[in-house]
Parts: structure tokens; C-alpha cells; sequence
């Protein structure tokens, strides 16, 4: 059985995912193929309607597919597609853990509270469930993994949904209450709600077992775009988080997601997204064109010529090229530690405090098997760094 999990975020993805199963079911005749994900609850017809016997299961019924595995190994064609109530809750945590290696995903919600225009996603997830932070400590707790991604569409409107005290602040301070040696990632947080406990969330982050990492998406520069967007917040507060978070944390990695080509995005706009990313001097940027999405309240407008886009996307990404390089040399001659967390060809791959990547190519070993240090503290020297990539070798006693 090969199970394929889908995106709906991007028409570019949805692309890529048709032919993905296309791919797949050429070249595996012999097995069964399943499709999940957000595509499946999105648009079903997407993948039907280009390929033949698949099984579906959306995001909402996920529950129900080991129930099934029976019935699809006699070749029964399922699709169990559509929202429904049950505990998703607790099914998220009841399904036993995936820390078996070195990197845990942590889930601690679903769906958002944003009303995005050009945003497909909340057809399938829908709108914001905050899992019960005892669940997301537990699964933590019982995890032999070394490194926690926190993940979410949103994680800075954890807990907003339940109105019960509790915000992504509080649950990592719970979770840092665990007497075990760990590392937290977290993923994406959206400026506004993050911006509404901003001091108590930067105190909490001060522990040293928190990656000194945050993403925080803004979209655009123009603040009249963003109102278009139905994004809340706008640009002074987003440049105010990103000042506070490296007066607090100077050698924190910060960065943003931008959407060039937005229908109402004018040149004049697209020039204020340019004079943002050059002021706040990020240390990454994706940089995204506008995708349409079918359903979308932007999809309605009337859309920029791709060439306008497309050059737009150009421009800003060499210049955010720029910036990511320069930012990157302050970690010339850093010596610290990392955690180990991939190998990668001939190579350790591990991440500091701040989750900068750092490579460690096995040349530098000498006689010590570089393969123990997987999943363990690592201290390191970088020696170079060639483009966006840094270079160290071990300090090994």
C-alpha cells in the first residue's frame, strides 16, 4: 500500500500532486494507493476524476482508516470524505506516538481563526480546535524523540478557541515543566494574535531547551493589501515583534512568508513589500506568487498578468537572496553546540540554538564513527560558509 497525504495550499502543489499519483500508479501496478490530506477534503474530484481506483480518506475521517485496512487489501475502493463530529481531540493523541527517532511532530491544534481571501486550507480544515495541552504534555513526555516541532496552521492562536486561559505561551511553559533534556521547535505564528501576549511569550522562550526560532508569516508589506488579504494586523506591528524578539534575542533566526501577485497588489504596493524586507533585514523570506485557488474570495478578482507576477517574484527573491547572506556571516567562526538530527549523504546535518542548520561532512572525523553522534549533542567549529550553507567541524574530546 503507498498513501499519498495531499496539499491544497497552492495550485502549483495541487499540480504536483496529480502527477505524483499518476507516477505512482505507473510504476507500482501491483499496489493499492490511497490518497489523505487537504486536497482530498478540498476537491475530491481533483484526484478522481485524473486517476483510477484510489481510496480516499480526508483529514475528518482519518480515524476511521486502520478500521478499514482489511477491506482495502481485498481490494475494496473506500472514499470516506467530509466533515463529521467525533473526538478529534483525543484521536489526535490516541493513535500512539511517532517518536521513534530523533524528531517528533507535535500537532496542538487544527483548523485556524483567520478568514484568509486567497486561502483554500480552511475548506478542508476548517475553523480553529485547540488540543487539550494535558494531551500534547503527555505525548511529549512519553516520547524517546530529542527535538519537538510544534505544528499547526497557526500556532499563535492556540487556545484562543476555548477561552479557558490557556495560549501557546502557557502550554510551552507547560511542557517545559517536564524534567527531561529535549529541544522545541516552533512552527508558524501569525503576527497578530502572537503581537497580543508578546511579553509573556518572550519570557517563556528565554529556556534554553527553546529554539531560538520563530516564524512568523506577514504576507505582504502593504498594509492596504493585507486588508484586502482579510489578514489581521498589520505592517507596525509586525516590524515591532521582529524588533522586540532581537532586542531580547539578537542572534535569533527570524523569518516570514511574502505573497507577491495578490490581485490588488499594484506596483506601488509591491514596492512597499520590497522597502519592508530591505528595513527589517530578515534571515529568511519564502517568497510565494499568488495562487489561485477555486472557492477563494480572491479568486473572484481580477487577476494580475502571470509575466507581472513572475517578475515581481524574481526581483524579491534576489533580494532577499541578498539579505539571507549577509545575515548568515554572523555565524563566521561560531563554535557551539548542535543537535544532531539528520544524516545526510557524508555528512552529520544538525541544527543549533537558534535551529541554524549546520553541516559537519564526515572528512573531519578521522578514526571516530561520525554515525554515533546521531541523535546526541555534537559541539562544533564552523570553518566556512559557501552561500547559505554552513561548514564546521567537530570539537571532539
Amino acid at each position: 500500500m503507498i498513501i499519498i497525504n495531499t496539499c491544497s495550499v497552492k495550485h502549483s502543489t495541487e499540480n504536483k500532486i496529480v502527477r505524483r499519483f499518476r507516477d505512482i500508479k505507473e510504476r507500482y501496478k501491483d499496489k493499492i494507493l490511497v490518497g489523505t490530506g487537504c486536497l482530498v477534503e478540498h476537491d475530491k474530484n481533483i484526484i478522481v476524476g485524473k486517476v483510477k481506483d484510489v481510496s480516499l480518506f480526508s483529514i475528518n475521517n482519518l480515524d476511521e482508516f486502520l478500521g478499514n485496512i482489511d477491506d482495502l487489501f481485498k481490494g475494496k475502493k473506500i472514499e470516506l470524505v467530509g466533515k463529521r463530529k467525533y473526538d478529534k481531540n483525543k484521536k489526535m493523541y490516541d493513535t500512539g506516538y511517532r517518536g521513534r527517532g530523533v524528531i517528533d511532530i507535535v500537532q496542538i491544534s487544527s483548523g485556524c481563526l483567520g478568514n484568509c481571501s486567497y486561502c483554500a486550507t480552511k475548506f478542508a480544515k476548517g475553523g480553529l480546535l485547540s488540543f487539550d495541552y494535558k494531551y500534547i504534555v503527555e505525548r511529549i513526555k512519553n516520547s524517546n524523540a530529542k527535538e519537538f516541532w510544534l505544528t499547526a496552521q497557526d500556532l499563535s492562536s492556540y487556545g484562543m478557541d476555548k477561552r479557558n486561559g490557556m495560549n501557546l505561551a502557557r502550554l510551552v511553559k507547560e511542557i517545559l515543566k517536564l524534567n527531561k533534556d529535549f529541544r522545541l521547535r516552533l512552527g508558524m505564528m501569525n503576527p497578530h494574535d502572537l503581537y497580543s501576549y508578546m511579553d509573556e511569550f518572550l519570557d517563556v522562550v528565554k529556556d534554553g531547551r527553546v529554539f531560538k526560532f520563530f516564524h512568523i508569516p506577514i504576507q505582504s508589506g502593504s498594509d492596504r493589501v493585507l486588508k484586502d488579504m482579510n489578514r489581521k494586523g498589520n505592517v507596525k506591528e509586525f516590524k515591532e515583534i521582529v524588533r522586540r524578539i532581537r532586542e531580547r534575542y539578537p542572534e535569533s533566526v527570524v523569518g516570514t512568508d511574502i505573497i507577491v501577485g495578490y490581485p490588488t497588489e499594484t506596483e506601488g504596493d509591491f514596492k512597499e513589500s520590497i522597502k519592508l524586507i530591505k528595513d527589517v533585514e530578515l534571515d529568511w523570506v519564502n517568497v510565494s506568487k499568488y495562487s489561485y485557488r477555486k472557492g477563494t474570495k480572491a479568486s473572484k478578482l481580477k487577476q494580475l498578468d502571470s509575466g507581472t507576477v513572475k517578475k515581481r517574484s524574481i526581483e524579491m527573491s534576489k533580494i532577499v537572496r541578498e539579505i539571507e547572506e549577509k545575515r548568515i556571516r554572523m555565524w563566521e567562526d561560531w563554535e557551539g553546540s548542535i543537535i544532531v538530527d539528520e544524516i545526510h549523504k557524508n555528512e552529520l546535518y544538525g541544527r543549533n540554538f537558534s535551529y541554524r542548520p549546520i553541516h559537519v561532512p564526515f572528512g573531519f572525523f578521522d578514526e571516530c564513527d561520525p554515525l554515533k553522534f546521531y541523535g546526541k549533542y555534537l559541539k562544533v567549529k564552523v570553518l566556512n560558509i559557501d552561500g547559505l550553507k554552513i561548514i564546521a567541524k567537530p570539537i571532539v574530546r
